[in-house]
C-alpha cells in the first residue's frame, strides 16, 4: 500500500512571506514522511516452526545454502560461564528441519568454524597428554550423516597455549577466517613465545583439503598489535594472507600533538612478507576496513583531526596488491546534507564513536558503507545505538554521497536485539533493524526510529536506493509472533538474496528467513 497525501494551502495575503516559507517547508517535510513509508518493497517471510533449545544464549554464526533450496545453519551457545558448544542444522526450502546435531565434546576448545558445500569443518584445539602439547585439528563432517573425521594442523606447547583465551580476552582468541570464494581459510593466534619472553602472533593459512600454504610468526609484541577478524583477508588461490592493525605506540599516546593510532598493512606468502604504514599526516584515521576491489586492495574508515575528538569524515586509501604501494589516499570531509540530516541546527554537535558494521562492493565497484553510532561510555551492560551512517564511494575513492539515519536503540543485558544488519543486492542496501514504536518526525523534522528498553514493537526493513535516499517498511509486529529476533546477528547466504535471523525468548526459539 503506497500513501498519497494531498494538501491544499490556503494563504492570507496578510501571511510574512517567512510565515509561508515556514508553512511550505513544513509540509514537505511532511510529504518527505509519508514517501519514505512506502510499502511496496518486495519480501517473503517464512518462518520456521517454534522450538526449544537446552541452553537460553544462542547465535547464528554461519548459514550455507544446500544447493538445493535449502540451508545450513550454524549456531554458537553458552552452556556456562566459560562453556560452550554449536548447532548445526539442515533446513529445506520450507523450513522444515531435515537434520541436525549438537557439537560440545569435552576438553576440546573450537577456535571456529566454516560451511562449504555438503561439508561443515570445525577447526579445534585438543591436549596431547603423552606429548605435552595442545593440538591444532580440522575435524570435517558431511550434513548426510554429521560423522566426522578429524586431522591434525599444527601443535602448540602448553607454554605457548597459556596465552590463548576463548572466553575472558578477546585479543587472545583464536580467529578462524575463510576467503570469499572459500576456498582457503586462516588460524590466527596469540601465544607466548619463550625465547622472546613475550607474547608472537602466529599465522597458518591452508587450503580446503588441509594443505599448508603459509605459516608465520609475528616477532614484534603482540600488545602493540590488534588482529581482529574483520581485518585479515585471504587472496582467492590462499598464497597471500593480508593483515591490517592498528599499533597502538606508548610514546606516541604521550604526544600532545601525536595520535594514537598507526595503521600498517602487512602482505604475508610462503616466501615474503610486506609492510606499508598509512601515513595519515595531520590526520587520525580509525575503524579502517580492508576490502578487494578490482586490481587494489582498499582500506575505508573514518577520521578526526588530531587534538579533536570527533571524527570529520571519510578516508580512503587503496594500494597495489603485491607491492602494497599507496596509490590512493584521500580524506573527505563529512558534506552539508550530512551534517544537516546528523546534527540540524546543532552543528557544534560531535560525532565521537562509530562503529562500521559492513562494507560490500557493488556492481559498479563502488564501495558502500554502513557504520553506527555506539555510546562507549555506558555502563557495561546497558547498551545504545544511535544513528546509521552509510555512504557510498566511487571507484577512485571519492565520496558519492553520506547520508544519516536518525535512530535511538537502548537494551539492558542482550545487545544482539539493538543495531541492525546491513544486506546488498543489486545497487540498493537493506537494513534490518528492530523499533518499539511507529518512526515519527523527531528533533530537527528528521524522520526518527526509537528502541526503548524493555519494550518489543515490530520489525522494520530500511531500502537505501542507489541515489541514497531511503524508504521503509514494516514487515510484522512482534505482539503476533512468538519471539522477537536478532537483527544484528543476520547470516546472508552467497547468493546474497535472503537472510536469516535467531529468535528468542528464553529456552524457545525460531528462526526468520527474510528473501529479498
Amino acid at each position: 500500500m503506497l500513501f498519497h497525501v494531498k494538501i491544499n494551502l490556503h494563504l492570507p495575503r496578510i501571511l510574512t512571506n517567512q510565515t509561508v516559507k515556514k508553512t511550505l517547508l513544513s509540509a514537505l517535510l511532511c510529504l518527505s514522511f509519508f514517501a519514505a513509508t512506502a510499502q511496496d518493497i518486495p519480501c517473503t517471510i517464512q518462518k520456521s516452526e517454534v522450538f526449544k533449545d537446552e541452553y537460553k544464549l544462542s547465535y547464528i554464526r554461519a548459514v550455507e545454502d544446500d544447493g538445493s533450496g535449502g540451508v545450513v545453519i550454524g549456531r554458537n551457545f553458552y552452556s556456562g560461564p566459560n562453556s560452550s558448544g554449536y548447532y548445526f542444522e539442515h533446513y529445506d526450502a520450507n523450513m522444515k528441519l531435515i537434520n541436525e546435531i549438537e557439537y560440545a565434546p569435552e576438553d576440546t576448545k573450537v577456535a571456529g568454524f566454516f560451511i562449504k558445500g555438503d561439508k561443515i569443518c570445525i577447526i579445534e584445539f585438543n591436549q596431547d597428554k603423552s606429548n605435552n602439547i595442545m593440538v591444532c585439528s580440522g575435524n570435517t563432517a558431511n550434513l548426510s550423516d554429521f560423522k566426522f573425521t578429524k586431522k591434525a594442523l599444527f601443535s602448540l606447547t602448553k607454554k605457548e597455549f597459556e596465552a590463548v583465551s576463548f572466553f575472558q580476552n578477546f585479543r587472545m582468541t583464536p580467529v578462524v577466517v575463510t576467503n570469499s570464494s572459500k576456498t582457503a581459510f586462516c588460524i590466527s593466534t596469540t601465544v607466548n613465545d619463550a625465547k622472546l619472553s613475550k607474547k608472537v602472533h602466529k599465522i597458518h593459512v591452508y587450503d580446503m583439503a588441509f594443505n599448508l600454504k603459509i605459516s608465520h610468526a609475528f616477532k614484534t609484541d603482540t600488545n602493540e598489535r590488534d588482529f581482529r577478524r574483520e581485518n585479515i583477508q585471504i587472496s582467492d588461490d590462499g598464497t597471500v594472507a593480508y593483515f591490517l592493525n592498528n599499533t597502538e605506540k606508548h610514546d606516541r599516546q604521550m604526544q600532545k600533538t601525536g595520535g594514537k593510532y598507526q595503521y600498517e598493512l602487512i602482505r604475508v606468502t610462503a616466501n615474503d612478507v610486506k609492510t606499508q604504514v598509512l601515513e595519515t599526516n595531520e590526520h587520525i584515521a580509525t575503524s579502517l576496513k580492508m576490502i578487494f576491489k578490482k586490481n587494489v586492495l582498499a582500506c575505508v574508515g573514518f577520521y578526526s583531526y588530531k587534538n579533536e575528538r570527533k571524527y570529520s569524515g571519510i578516508c580512503y586509501f587503496d594500494m597495489d596488491p603485491v607491492t602494497l604501494q599507496v596509490k590512493t589516499s584521500k580524506f573527505s570531509a563529512f558534506t552539508e546534507q550530512f551534517m544537516a540530516e546528523k546534527y540540524g541546527k546543532d552543528r557544534d554537535s560531535e560525532l565521537k564513536q562509530v562503529h562500521i558494521i559492513g562494507m560490500h562492493l557493488n556492481d559498479n565497484n563502488e564501495i558502500v558503507l554502513n557504520a553506527e553510532e555506539t555510546d562507549t561510555e555506558a555502563a557495561s551492560d546497558y547498551f545504545l545505538r544511535d544513528n546509521i551512517i552509510y555512504a557510498k564511494l566511487a571507484d577512485n575513492g571519492d565520496v558519492i554521497w553520506a547520508r544519516s539515519i536518525n535512530k535511538r536503540q537502548s537494551s539492558y543485558g542482550l545487545e544482539t536485539y539493538t543495531s541492525y544488519t546491513p544486506m546488498l543486492k543489486g545497487n540498493e542496501t537493506f537494513l534490518f533493524i528492530n523499533t518499539s514504536e511507529k518512526p515519527k518526525l523527531g528533533y530537527y523534522d528528521k524522520i526518527q526510529f526509537f528502541q526503548k528498553v524493555g519494550r518489543e514493537g515490530s520489525l522494520n526493513l530500511i531500502r537505501i536506493k542507489d541515489n541514497g535516499d531511503f524508504d521503509y517498511k514494516d514487515l510484522f509486529e512482534y505482539s503476533k509472533n512468538d519471539v522477537p529476533f536478532m537483527v544484528s546477528q543476520g547470516g546472508i547466504t552467497k547468493q546474497g538474496s535472503s537472510i536469516y535471523f535467531i529468535g528468542s525468548r528464553d529456552k524457545k526459539k525460531q528462526l526468520l528467513k527474510l528473501t529479498l
